[in-house]
């Protein structure tokens, strides 16, 4: 079914398609790439993207949280963790020693970010 469908969506951009989902009672909108995220008319009236600091990454744009809380600072206040960036202190939480990490590094079954600045 899904290659049926996919073949009739690909006769026409997906303009037409959420125009006439929409006009149907459908609703429905873009999947957008990621440079097509900032340039997005409702994220620009929003001013959902925000920036933030990445320690190794330097200054970035975020999309920010999309739901406004009263009270709550819809402010960014890190970005996502290097991939193993917390390795140690999770396993360390969870009871493992110091050798028994290492050796989980070592035989590369959990990693282990290189988070320099």
């Amino acid at each position: 079914l899904n290659t049926e469908i996919e073949a009739v969506l690909e006769t026409k951009p997906s303009a037409h398609w959420i125009e006439t989902l929409n006009a149907a009672g459908i609703p429905c909108g873009p999947i957008n790439q990621i440079d097509q995220v900032f340039a997005d008319p409702q994220v620009v009236h929003s001013g959902i993207a925000r920036p933030i600091a990445h320690p190794r990454l330097g200054p970035m744009t975020l999309v920010g949280q999309p739901i406004d809380i009263q009270g709550v600072p819809a402010d960014l206040r890190h970005p996502a963790p290097d991939l193993g960036q917390h390795t140690r202190a999770v396993l360390t939480d969870f009871g493992f020693t110091p050798q028994e990490i290492a050796d989980l590094i070592a035989a590369d079954v959990v990693r282990e970010a290189d988070v320099t600045p």
